[in-house]
């Protein structure tokens, strides 16, 4: 179990009952991390990757992944294992801007081109907007995924809606000794 420096198990002003969620605590941790990214105009049938690679020290908790569209109909999925190559490296954030930031365990690259793996994750469909409307999209899948460590993760949003069209992804983890 964490230990909080919070005072005690009461709030300071209120006096009520401290009950913050697993999220929360990680954060104040230092050990909750974010990262966002998102591009214009991707083709029809075209993709936004984030690969991330888990180190052999830490469990990643993967906790939040919002993918979105600026309209029409898109997928998300997740792959596990293979192989990539090209891409551009990429700094997630330590939630905690007090003190001093941690520095995450995995590494991560945008735009790779990936080779193999396991999907892990049946694609999910989502979408936005109509014809004729500029309205997004976006799916909040929040079912925790415990990554395995020293292994390549390929984070995938897939534009469906015939035209090129803005997509990103949002991923927040934490990642802890143990389990």
């Amino acid at each position: 179990m964490k230990t909080q420096n919070f005072f005690g198990d009461r709030e300071r002003v209120t006096g009520a009952v401290r009950n913050i969620s697993s999220d929360h605590a990680n954060i104040h941790d230092h050990e909750g991390f974010e990262l966002c990214f998102g591009t214009e105009a991707v083709a029809d049938d075209g993709t936004i990757l984030i690969e991330i690679v888990t180190g052999s020290a830490k469990y990643v908790h993967m906790k939040h992944m919002r993918p979105w569209s600026e309209g029409g109909v898109a997928s998300f999925d997740i792959v596990e294992g293979g192989t990539s190559t090209g891409g551009t490296g990429a700094t997630p954030k330590d939630k905690n801007r007090n003190g001093t930031p941690s520095t995450s365990s995995v590494t991560v690259k945008t735009g790779v081109t990936p080779t193999g793996g396991t999907s892990i994750r049946d694609p999910e469909l989502f979408g936005g907007g109509g014809p004729g409307s500029g309205a997004g999209g976006s799916a909040s899948i929040e079912n925790e995924w415990v990554l395995a460590r020293s292994t390549n993760y390929l984070f995938r949003v897939k534009n469906l809606a015939g035209s090129a069209k803005a997509l990103g992804l949002t991923l927040f983890w934490y990642e802890e000794e143990g389990a």
